[in-house]
């Protein structure tokens, strides 16, 4: 394993895309990530009915702002990150690299800021109890 398991700062290699199919027939793309400290990896988009919008999250974060996906220019527009982990697939430790991207989020009902003070003063005691202990016995952060 030439790279320790985490997470990099990575940015897509414009032109490396490629496409193709799984073994079950899943439409599949993929692409090329320089890694910050020189490492080049390939990630892999799925394309399932389930995984398709997730692939597309990761394309948009790369930077893909297009709707045609033959034609994936701008996928080197923005650094991610991007997570190397291994498991194990056919009784080997094969690395797995994946575009950390975070869709976005619709609250059903925002909260204005006395909203917010009152959802925090009905968890008051839930967060009290879990703050981690300093040494002076305080709760809080870390001292500094």
């Amino acid at each position: 394993m030439s790279i320790a398991a985490g997470v990099y700062r990575g940015r897509a290699v414009a032109g490396s895309e490629q496409y193709g199919t799984t073994n079950n027939g899943t439409d599949q793309i993929a692409i090329d990530l320089d890694l910050d400290g020189g490492h080049r990896v390939s990630t892999f988009l799925y394309f399932s009915d389930k995984a398709a919008k997730y692939s597309i999250q990761r394309l948009r974060s790369l930077g893909w702002q297009g709707s045609d996906l033959s034609n994936l220019v701008g996928i080197d527009a923005n650094d991610v990150d991007v997570e190397i982990k291994y498991e194990e697939y056919q009784g080997e430790l094969k690395m797995k690299v994946n575009i950390v991207a975070g869709g976005t989020v619709t609250l059903d009902k925002p909260l204005d800021d006395k909203g917010k003070k009152a959802f925090a003063a009905r968890f008051k005691a839930l967060a009290s109890e879990s703050a981690p202990k300093v040494p002076n016995g305080t709760t809080g952060g870390a001292p500094f």
